[in-house]
């Protein structure tokens, strides 16, 4: 679903796991949503998620005259930080409390444990990654959740450069300066393991602190990078892992 601002005049594409939680916040505050300098952690972002926002279908955006002078944009992030990411969220620690019943449901039909580990997801999300219909919208294709091919976006921006490319937004829309910062309300992590790579690693023994880059060995950044070969190409990553 599309997020409309009339304010503003833009529509926001949301992408799970590529600072959807940060524009979000964003938008309400643009709007001046009083919660938005009294809540923080696990309630203001389960405010966030739970928030009425004006939406519209793809379709309804296209036929709808009024919205040929909004701007369209999204914000997007490199396939190898956002499919961590997503394990982390769904199967480690999901508002800093015990994945919910659902996921430890989902890993023990994987493993027969509540348990798994980064392999064993890669290896489950595989076959529904490209298939919006299937799967989970954490780890779908972020071409597919924006209809790439329907949609012409007029600014993607990206996660990684978030702090520079929402000041050039801003300024695109005319929003005050005031407003033309934000928050990443998720972090990827900085912690090392004890084992270094955790690929193979129960979740039961992760942190959700982690650092990304430990999640991959060489054969599972190949899974990756072909399972989501559209986005590297679509928004310009390069196939090999990023420097950090």
């Amino acid at each position: 679903m599309l997020i409309v601002c009339d304010k503003y005049t833009f529509v926001y594409c949301q992408i799970p796991k590529s600072a959807c939680s940060a524009i979000k916040k964003w938008i309400l505050q643009l709007q001046g949503n009083p919660h938005m300098g009294k809540l923080s952690g696990s309630r203001l972002l389960r405010y966030i998620h739970s928030y009425k926002f004006k939406t519209i279908t793809p379709r309804e955006y296209l036929d709808n005259p009024k919205y040929n002078s909004y701007t369209l944009f999204t914000v997007v992030r490199n396939p190898y930080l956002r499919v961590v990411s997503a394990f982390k969220d769904r199967f480690i620690q999901a508002y800093k409390n015990e994945p919910a019943l659902i996921w430890k449901q989902v890993a023990k039909n994987i493993t027969g444990t509540q348990y798994l580990t980064f392999r064993q997801f890669l290896k489950y999300i595989q076959p529904t990654a490209q298939d919006i219909h299937r799967g989970n919208h954490h780890w779908h294709l972020q071409t597919a959740l924006i209809s790439n091919n329907l949609l012409n976006y007029d600014i993607i921006l990206h996660m990684e450069t978030l702090k520079s490319d929402i000041v050039k937004l801003c300024d695109k829309l005319g929003i005050p300066k005031q407003f033309c910062s934000l928050s990443i309300l998720n972090s990827t992590g900085n912690t090392v393991h004890q084992n270094k790579y955790v690929c193979d690693i129960s979740t039961n023994h992760l942190n959700f602190k982690t650092h990304w880059k430990w999640f991959y060995l060489p054969n599972l950044q190949q899974i990756v990078y072909q399972k989501y070969r559209a986005d590297f190409v679509a928004f310009g990553y390069s196939s090999k892992l990023p420097i950090c």
